[in-house]
């Protein structure tokens, strides 16, 4: 704060000094942020050699109608919290049943009747629980209602529909309803599963919080509709509904709808379902708080055992347009593990943090923490988990608003002892704006002693073809899409890079008006996974970057090489692509591609016993494949004045060819090109 002022002085009062001193402050400004942490992971799955399946990560969507931005701006602000009435007409203690007065009613330590379903409501004024309010319990809690249609309802105690009978039986929860034009939560809410003892345990309480003239603000406290543990089947969670007219604030709220786990020897053994939790602000929601919707876990020494998925994490989906939300804090809805003795066993999916919707409206704007994403496949002692199909974050709807991403993203495969998982793809899209990617990227194929998985994807698209798209893309971030290794002492291969019609790493700007820049200090690693014995490695993937008129610039490291075999019998991977493009369209402009000076692109055969090739035609002459294509359509320039590795694997695999397609002549810098120690077959550059 001190630094912030001296600078603001220098504004005032130095001459010629205002706009160094406005940088400085923004970086002051973007270092604010708190972070936002989400684990979607899929659950861990151990048991007998086959049969047991790691589970999928779970796949994050965040849609907006405007800007996207990953720790860029500090976290909401907790407004005062309103003060409940000083005074009452009512006062409800002791055994109460239904009741329905005027004015404000307080609702001190009281447990209702056993009868049915109970509704404690104002007709006209405030109710605040401020004691321990519980619902009656002869065999199942009671569903309770508190109800406030012309004030609000203020919980600053707890209510608690959890069993309290003392025997663990398996008793579900009782539900939960409270609906009022304004809602306050400091309190406590228990709407847990019992647990089930000797049997299954009970379900979490179903919740559901409306307010129909204003907002829903919750402070502190918390909320708990997990299901009841068990030896054998264990309850699931709540599912949580808050639907506001107005705004929700959630300020160091943990919010918990996990599933029951189940621990024992009985055979099949489940874990419960997450309950959902979902979120619904017409005016924006804002969130600093813990939310939780883990999928239950099961383990047995008997036969078979399934974890649960996590749950769904749903703000703003089904609801249209509407203001902004702003996630910050932490989110897990991970996928439960399993472990079985023998038999099938399966770990649960992970969940997912979904915000908007693709087509029928979103959010404003979205602002999140600074992302720590762990999105990663299950391991397993057999078949791995794959990572989310696919992470999207996005602003399709022809509207102003860029994506700025900082934070790290793990969405790598699970290992496998017979088969690792397949990464999956991060993709960032909007057709009117800027995309800036800095941080990490990591989406690993799963590891294995049989067959790795494939390395991941990351796509960014900015533009949809139309005239009035815009928006360039940025990349300061490391990205790492490795094909997954082999871990035997055998023989075993090794995982690619991808290639096909989405590739290891697509940058594409799809209008007249935008760049691509792959900045000074960024690296992306497509390379293939390394194999053992005679197997032969991964091959590296493919990076595109394509625009259909303006500039492609590389300052950074690309690396794509193929996998490294065993020096003693095994085969090196075959070298990757790097393709840039500067007039996708075709319309006659096109502009320059760079390699500037200190950037590396590295797409060199795998070394093995028998060295893997960098890509060529293996004749003279550059006809595809082709190990690096710089395509400016004959229109722009093409410089090269950082370097371009493509050789041949030792032992004597082929060198890979090289071809400019550029205005003029093109102006190529270093270029190691020739075979693998032993060949004789070395690459060719052609430039057009």
């Amino acid at each position: 704060m001190r630094l912030a002022a001296l600078l603001l002085l220098c504004v005032a009062i130095v001459p010629g000094c205002h706009r160094e001193v406005e940088e400085e402050i923004t970086v002051i400004v973007i270092n604010q942020p708190t972070g936002l942490s989400l684990n979607a992971s899929g659950g861990t799955a151990t048991g007998p050699a086959t049969g047991v399946t790691g589970g999928n990560a779970g796949a994050p969507a965040i849609h907006s109608e405007g800007s996207i931005r990953f720790g860029v701006n500090p976290p909401p602000v907790a407004p005062a919290a309103p003060a409940p009435p000083a005074s009452f007409a009512t006062t409800l203690t002791g055994t109460i049943g239904s009741s329905s007065t005027a004015g404000h009613v307080q609702v001190g330590d009281a447990t209702t009747t056993t009868g049915g379903p109970i509704t404690i409501s104002s007709t006209d004024g405030d109710v605040v629980v401020s004691g321990t309010l519980t619902s009656g319990d002869a065999g199942t809690p009671v569903a309770l209602t508190i109800s406030a249609p012309n004030g609000t309802v203020f919980i600053t105690g707890v209510v608690r529909t959890a069993n309290t009978d003392g025997t663990a039986d398996g008793e579900s929860a009782g539900s939960l309803t409270i609906t009022a034009s304004r809602i306050v939560v400091t309190g406590a809410i228990d709407a847990t599963g019992e647990s089930g003892g000797a049997g299954a345990g009970g379900d979490g309480g179903v919740l559901s919080i409306t307010s129909s003239g204003s907002d829903i603000l919750f402070f502190g406290g918390s909320v708990n509709t997990t299901g009841g543990a068990s030896p054998t089947d264990a309850g699931d969670g709540g599912a949580v509904t808050i639907t506001s007219a107005a705004e929700i604030r959630l300020h160091g709220t943990t919010l918990t709808s996990d599933g029951g786990s189940a621990s024992g020897t009985a055979d099949a053994t489940l874990g419960g379902f997450a309950g959902a939790l979902t979120i619904r602000g017409p005016a924006g929601v804002a969130i600093d708080a813990t939310l939780n919707a883990r999928g239950g876990t099961a383990s047995t020494s008997g036969l078979g055992a399934m974890g649960r998925p996590g749950g769904a994490v749903a703000i703003n989906t089904a609801i249209g347009s509407t203001g902004p939300v702003q996630i910050y804090g932490a989110v897990n809805a991970a996928g439960g593990s399993a472990s079985a003795a023998t038999g099938t066993v399966s770990a649960g999916t992970g969940g997912a943090l979904l915000i908007g919707n693709a087509s029928t409206g979103a959010p404003s704007a979205v602002d999140l923490g600074t992302a720590s994403f762990t999105l990663r496949g299950g391991t397993s002692t057999a078949t791995g988990g794959n990572g989310p199909a696919p992470m999207t974050v996005a602003n399709g709807y022809n509207q102003p608003g860029g994506i700025h991403f900082n934070g790290a993203i793990d969405f790598s495969a699970g290992f496998g002892a017979t088969t690792g998982g397949a990464s999956s793809r991060v993709e960032f899209v909007t057709n009117r704006g800027d995309i800036r990617l800095s941080g990490s990227f990591t989406g690993r194929g799963g590891d294995s002693g049989g067959t790795p998985g494939a390395g991941g994807q990351v796509r960014a698209l900015a533009g949809d073809n139309e005239a009035a798209d815009f928006g360039s893309i940025y990349n300061a971030a490391s990205i790492d899409v490795r094909g997954g290794s082999s871990t035997s002492t055998g023989d075993a291969p090794g995982g690619s890079g991808v290639i096909g019609a989405t590739n290891a790493v697509d940058f594409i700007v799809d209008s007249p008006n935008g760049s691509v820049f792959l900045q000074s200090g960024s690296s992306i690693d497509a390379s293939g996974g390394n194999a053992t014995g005679t197997g032969t490695a991964g091959s590296g993937g493919r990076v595109l970057l394509s625009t259909e008129d303006d500039a492609v610039s590389i300052a950074g490291s690309v690396a794509s090489r193929g996998g490294t075999g065993s020096a003693t019998a095994g085969t090196g991977g075959e070298g990757g692509e790097v393709q840039a493009l500067t007039n996708s369209d075709g319309d006659g402009t096109a502009g320059p591609i760079t390699l500037e000076a200190g950037a590396t692109i590295d797409v060199s055969g795998g070394q093995g016993a028998t060295g893997g090739d960098a890509r060529s035609d293996a004749a003279a002459g550059v006809t595809a494949p082709i190990a690096v294509l710089f395509d400016a359509g004959g229109i722009g320039t093409v410089t090269q004045t950082g370097s371009i590795v493509a050789r041949g694997g030792d032992a004597a695999g082929d060198g890979g060819d090289v071809r400019f397609d550029g205005a003029g002549t093109p102006v190529a810098g270093p270029q190691d090109l020739s075979a693998g120690l032993g060949g004789t077959l070395a690459g060719s550059f052609e430039g057009l």
